[in-house]
Protein backbone atom coordinates (compact mmCIF):
# COMPACT_ATOMS: atom_id res chain seq x y z
CA UNK A 1 0.00 0.00 0.00
CA UNK A 2 2.88 2.75 0.72
CA UNK A 3 1.44 5.59 -0.96
CA UNK A 4 2.99 9.16 -0.31
CA UNK A 5 0.60 11.22 2.47
CA UNK A 6 0.06 14.65 1.57
CA UNK A 7 -3.46 15.34 3.08
CA UNK A 8 -5.70 14.13 5.56
CA UNK A 9 -9.62 15.17 5.35
CA UNK A 10 -12.05 13.64 7.79
CA UNK A 11 -15.87 13.74 8.34
CA UNK A 12 -17.48 12.92 11.77
CA UNK A 13 -21.22 12.50 12.06
CA UNK A 14 -22.58 11.32 15.28
CA UNK A 15 -25.41 9.41 13.88
CA UNK A 16 -28.13 10.72 16.79
CA UNK A 17 -28.47 14.07 15.86
CA UNK A 18 -27.13 13.58 12.33
CA UNK A 19 -24.57 16.14 13.00
CA UNK A 20 -21.67 16.25 11.03
CA UNK A 21 -18.00 17.71 11.92
CA UNK A 22 -15.27 18.40 9.68
CA UNK A 23 -11.61 18.20 10.60
CA UNK A 24 -7.82 18.37 8.64
CA UNK A 25 -5.01 16.25 9.66
CA UNK A 26 -2.18 18.02 10.41
CA UNK A 27 1.57 16.91 12.04
CA UNK A 28 1.18 12.88 9.81
CA UNK A 29 3.63 10.64 10.54
CA UNK A 30 3.49 7.48 8.69
CA UNK A 31 5.44 4.35 9.19
CA UNK A 32 6.45 1.92 6.52
CA UNK A 33 6.58 -1.61 7.93
CA UNK A 34 8.52 -4.66 5.41
CA UNK A 35 5.59 -6.39 5.82
CA UNK A 36 3.79 -3.78 3.78
CA UNK A 37 1.80 -2.69 6.85
CA UNK A 38 1.42 1.52 7.95
CA UNK A 39 0.80 3.21 10.36
CA UNK A 40 -0.25 6.36 9.96
CA UNK A 41 -0.47 8.97 13.16
CA UNK A 42 -1.73 12.16 12.66
CA UNK A 43 -3.59 15.21 14.87
CA UNK A 44 -7.40 16.30 14.00
CA UNK A 45 -8.22 19.79 14.09
CA UNK A 46 -11.96 20.57 13.65
CA UNK A 47 -11.95 23.36 10.90
CA UNK A 48 -15.06 24.95 11.75
CA UNK A 49 -15.12 24.97 15.49
CA UNK A 50 -11.97 26.90 16.76
CA UNK A 51 -12.73 25.86 19.86
CA UNK A 52 -12.74 22.15 19.76
CA UNK A 53 -9.22 21.15 21.22
CA UNK A 54 -7.38 18.75 18.20
CA UNK A 55 -6.78 15.14 19.12
CA UNK A 56 -5.06 12.42 18.05
CA UNK A 57 -5.60 9.77 15.61
CA UNK A 58 -3.79 6.71 14.31
CA UNK A 59 -4.18 4.48 11.75
CA UNK A 60 -3.10 0.68 11.25
CA UNK A 61 -3.34 -0.64 7.85
CA UNK A 62 -2.14 -4.36 7.42
CA UNK A 63 -3.18 -4.91 4.06
CA UNK A 64 -1.90 -8.08 3.63
CA UNK A 65 -4.59 -9.49 6.18
CA UNK A 66 -7.14 -6.94 4.48
CA UNK A 67 -7.62 -5.11 8.23
CA UNK A 68 -7.53 -1.59 8.53
CA UNK A 69 -8.13 -0.02 12.26
CA UNK A 70 -8.05 3.15 14.02
CA UNK A 71 -7.99 4.55 17.44
CA UNK A 72 -8.18 7.93 18.64
CA UNK A 73 -7.57 9.42 21.65
CA UNK A 74 -11.08 11.11 21.97
CA UNK A 75 -12.40 8.01 23.34
CA UNK A 76 -13.17 6.45 26.53
CA UNK A 77 -10.67 3.94 25.37
CA UNK A 78 -7.64 5.63 23.45
CA UNK A 79 -6.21 1.94 22.66
CA UNK A 80 -9.75 0.40 21.19
CA UNK A 81 -9.28 -0.58 17.71
CA UNK A 82 -11.99 0.56 15.39
CA UNK A 83 -12.62 -1.62 12.01
CA UNK A 84 -12.88 0.81 8.72
CA UNK A 85 -13.68 -0.81 5.22
CA UNK A 86 -10.79 0.70 2.33
CA UNK A 87 -12.49 1.92 -0.76
CA UNK A 88 -9.47 3.09 -3.60
CA UNK A 89 -9.31 5.42 -6.13
CA UNK A 90 -9.50 3.93 -9.66
CA UNK A 91 -6.22 6.20 -10.32
CA UNK A 92 -4.97 4.87 -6.78
CA UNK A 93 -3.91 7.93 -5.46
CA UNK A 94 -6.68 8.58 -2.87
CA UNK A 95 -8.09 6.23 -0.25
CA UNK A 96 -11.27 6.61 1.43
CA UNK A 97 -11.38 4.87 4.38
CA UNK A 98 -14.69 4.18 6.51
CA UNK A 99 -15.92 3.48 9.90
CA UNK A 100 -19.89 2.76 10.46
CA UNK A 101 -21.17 1.73 13.77
CA UNK A 102 -24.10 1.96 15.40
CA UNK A 103 -23.27 5.39 16.97
CA UNK A 104 -21.14 7.29 14.34
CA UNK A 105 -20.12 7.46 10.71
CA UNK A 106 -16.48 8.60 9.89
CA UNK A 107 -15.56 9.08 6.34
CA UNK A 108 -10.92 9.61 6.39
CA UNK A 109 -9.98 10.68 2.98
CA UNK A 110 -6.45 10.04 2.50
CA UNK A 111 -4.23 11.46 -0.75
Amino acid sequence: MNMQIDSIDVTWIVKADMQASFYRGESISVIDHENGNQIIRFTLKNIRDHGEDPFEVILNLQESDRRFFFQADCYDDPEEQYPLRLLRSDEGDELLLVCDDEGEQIFFSLC
